[in-house]
């Protein structure tokens, strides 16, 4: 999953783990649904939730 802000030196956390600012690519693991969370000073925190699905066939 790649992340991009457009509000410079904010925080990106990936299931509570800081991953980096501003732009961050972080590997995923399939099967397990992901908590993204944008924290900046001044600004209200963003939380996405990201749900994984596993397709067959």
């Amino acid at each position: 999953m790649s992340v991009k802000l457009m509000t410079p030196y904010s925080k990106i956390y990936v299931d509570g783990n800081y991953v980096g600012t501003d732009v961050v690519s972080v590997a995923l693991t399939l099967g397990e649904n992901h908590t993204v969370i944008v924290k900046k000073e001044g600004y209200s925190s963003e939380t996405i939730g990201i749900k994984s699905r596993v397709q067959v066939g």
